[in-house]
């Protein structure tokens, strides 16, 4: 099982003419999404250890019905395992009726027993025999993926950047990606993004519109000790970058890679234009149209 090396591309617009801003598009990967790292490793290692054999009947868990879910349907489908992904019963709706088509199995917690219900429902599940939980959130694996892939590539494709800009949802991704820049480059810069109202360094969170960031809590496999800085974004900023970009930069992004790279922005605007920053595209914008074509986002659009 291996995963896409991923193109970076610098912005070049008017609006980033001057900046020195590299962003990592991660959309190439199978499933279009970042989340095929992770899932590939996470898989790697419990056939490793035998946690899971391929083609046996093994029923995979996790508490995810977004990138990490398609992900895992995708590899459940080629290595013959049969998968089982926990929602709360109030997430989006158009997800619950995708998951079923990658030939997942769709279960919904009792969202009023709290934001972590579907990561509790999952953990129970997990000791039915044949069944294996993944855990992204407290898994080595999510880091080790990063370590061995997104950092090792990065390293290759930019040269002594000046900055990682990076999300954190799990964490793994600034984590692992983070660590490895930084063994290669020791006086690069990690800094964090997460939504306005949001604490990840304290894990907290609020309702945010910023799908998987700040899940309000402190996954295991965070490393908040390499973190330099942390930026806030706003959701609605977040957004008409996101349609500026597709006008005028050709790159249709998720919300994340949106707020990744006005973090970018910002940062460039306080540090330097001269400084090279490098951020994470995690995914594209097709599974957010919704978001993009919300009326209130409307006026965006004119570029």
């Amino acid at each position: 099982m291996k995963t896409q090396i991923t193109p970076i591309v610098k912005l070049k617009s008017s609006r980033f003419a001057h900046k020195n801003i590299w962003v990592k598009l991660e959309y190439f990967q199978d499933g279009g999404t970042i989340k095929m790292r992770v899932a590939t490793e996470a898989i790697k290692q419990a056939e490793r250890i035998g946690a899971l054999t391929p083609f046996k009947g093994n029923t995979i868990i996790e508490a995810s019905g977004g990138s990490m879910g398609v992900s895992l349907a995708i590899l459940a489908a080629r290595r013959g395992y049969k998968l089982k992904l926990v929602l709360p019963d109030n997430y989006n709706p158009e997800r619950i009726r995708q998951l079923p088509v990658y030939g997942a199995e769709v279960l919904l917690s009792d969202h009023t027993l709290g934001n972590d219900s579907h990561f509790k429902m999952a953990a129970t599940i997990q000791r039915i025999p044949g069944h294996y939980y993944v855990d992204q959130l407290n898994n080595p694996a999510n880091p080790l993926a990063h370590y061995l892939t997104t950092g090792k590539e990065i390293i290759r494709q930019l040269k002594s950047p000046d900055y990682f800009v990076s999300v954190v949802g799990s964490g793994g991704t600034l984590s692992g990606t983070g660590t490895r820049i930084r063994e290669a480059y020791p006086e690069v810069k990690i800094v964090a993004v997460q939504p306005e109202g949001c604490d990840i360094l304290k894990g907290t969170a609020i309702v945010h519109k910023i799908q998987g960031t700040a899940v309000g809590l402190i996954p295991g496999v965070f490393s908040r000790e390499i973190v330099d800085e942390v930026i806030s974004i706003n959701y609605e900023e977040a957004m008409e970058l996101g349609h500026y970009l597709v006008r005028k930069e050709g790159l249709f992004l998720g919300i994340s890679a949106c707020a990744n790279v006005l973090a970018a922005e910002k940062l460039s605007e306080q540090v330097g234009y001269d400084k090279r920053m490098i951020t994470m595209a995690p995914d594209g914008g097709q599974i957010y149209l919704s978001n993009y074509l919300n009326q209130k986002n409307a006026h965006y659009g004119n570029y």
